[in-house]
Parts: C-alpha cells; sequence; structure tokens
C-alpha cells in the first residue's frame, strides 16, 4: 500500500440511488432521540399553555413593549456580534500570522475570559468603570469628572463583548493556522 492509495475501510453503508445511506448504530440516535425530547417536550408545554391561557396571553405577546424589547435584545445580539468580530480577528491574525514578541503568551491570555462567569465579568467592570469607579478616582486628578454611564445597554455591550470575543477568535485562529498562504 502507498500512500497515494485510498485506505480501504470495513463498508458499514451500502447503495441506494447512487448515494450512500447509513444508519446510525443505536448508541448515537437512542441519546439523540433523548436530547430532542428533552428539548421538545418543554417547548410543546409552553405552547400548549399559552394556547389554552386564552387572549390575555396574546394579547401580552403582541403588545408594541414586547416587539420594543425584542428590537433591543436583537440590536444588543448584532453588536456585541460585530463588537467580537472587530476584536477577535485582528487578535487571531496577530497571534497567529505575525511574529509578534511573546505571541504564546497573549494566545492564551486572550482566551481568559472564557474562565470569567459573566456576573462577575460585569461586577468587576461596574467596579471599574462606573461614575465613581476605580477609573474615575484614577482620572479625577487629570480632570476628568464624570465618565459616561455604563449602565444599561453600553455596558451590556462592553461586558458581553469583552467575555464572548473568545468564542470568535478560537475558530479563527483555527482557520488562520490551517490557512496556506
Amino acid at each position: 500500500m502507498t500512500l497515494l492509495e485510498p485506505r480501504r475501510t470495513k463498508n458499514v453503508s451500502h447503495r441506494q440511488g447512487g448515494r450512500i445511506a447509513s444508519r446510525p448504530p443505536p448508541f448515537v440516535w437512542i441519546p439523540a432521540v433523548l436530547v430532542l425530547a428533552a428539548m421538545v417536550v418543554p417547548l410543546s408545554y409552553l405552547v400548549l399553555r399559552t394556547i389554552g391561557a386564552g387572549t390575555e396571553t396574546f394579547e401580552i405577546i403582541f403588545r408594541s413593549r414586547t416587539f420594543e424589547i425584542l428590537i433591543r435584545s436583537l440590536l444588543l445580539m448584532g453588536s456585541v456580534s460585530v463588537g467580537s468580530i472587530l476584536i477577535a480577528v485582528p487578535i487571531g491574525w496577530l497571534t497567529v500570522r505575525t511574529d509578534l514578541p511573546l505571541r504564546r503568551f497573549f494566545s492564551v491570555i486572550t482566551i481568559l475570559p472564557l474562565v470569567i462567569p459573566s456576573y462577575i465579568g460585569a461586577f468587576i467592570l461596574v467596579i471599574f468603570l462606573s461614575p465613581k469607579g476605580i477609573l474615575q478616582g484614577w482620572m479625577s486628578p487629570l480632570g476628568i469628572d464624570r465618565f459616561p454611564d455604563i449602565y444599561g445597554f453600553p455596558g451590556a455591550l462592553i461586558t458581553l463583548t469583552l467575555l464572548t470575543y473568545p468564542y470568535v477568535l478560537l475558530p479563527v485562529r483555527a482557520a488562520l493556522i490551517r490557512f496556506d498562504w
């Protein structure tokens, strides 16, 4: 057998109509069915309870405040996604494709937000960036009296972006490592 010859494996599938069809073994499909049931049963329960509750539920679901909250949530989701991409792609490129000094150190340190729970990260940012926070104390001798408010959308955007960019960074780094320049 040479290196160019395909490796012969046991054929566990059979041909049907020109394409290969295979049946997964029971140790694959039984857990898959259990996971599917665990996802569908609660959702079905909620749908049935909503339908059985009458028109009050639909009035709550379709009022303007609900759509306003949905739009704000989608805006936050999109903003965090864009922010994470804007942080992760340059870091991935710098740690994989350049001769950055200490790049192994930066490769490790940039994924550390994965080990910080989000509520702890939010608490740290509030302590550090709030109007009476640590950074404000450091900047007051320089004449900076007040920072912009970090509560609400801006704080959520900063916190979620800084805590989720590693989820973008890891696949970006993997792709850049495999990419043939």
